[in-house]
């Protein structure tokens, strides 16, 4: 994701506000709040509604970018298994091979 560091930075931002908000408000403020201490608290809330967007937006792209990489894997593997084994029988005639070499090996040589 290009705009990682950029949203990574915004979140950061937004929780030192979100700390300079209701950082220091102590049990008074809790017990009973002043109007002016509410409004800090519902726009820290809100603060707090955003930095969890940004943060599912940035899980979302790192999910999307690991299927886009367990797909390039798999196109990779299958490109491997084609040009060595060519086709399916191909495939089967090596895992026969291979076991028939492994019959061959006598025990205790490995």
């Amino acid at each position: 994701m290009q705009d990682r560091d950029l949203i990574q930075r915004q979140i950061a931002e937004m929780q030192t506000e979100q700390q300079n908000l209701v950082g220091n408000f102590g049990w008074v403020q809790a017990v009973a709040p002043t109007e002016e201490e509410q409004g800090r608290m519902r726009k820290a809330a809100d603060i707090q509604k955003q930095i969890e967007q940004l943060q599912q937006t940035l899980d979302a792209a790192e999910k999307a970018t690991r299927r886009t990489d367990l797909r390039a894997g798999k196109e990779e593997a299958d490109r491997l298994r084609a040009r060595f084994f060519g086709t399916h029988e191909g495939m089967e005639k090596a895992y026969s091979d291979a076991k028939k070499g492994r019959r061959e090996i006598p025990e205790g040589t490995v």
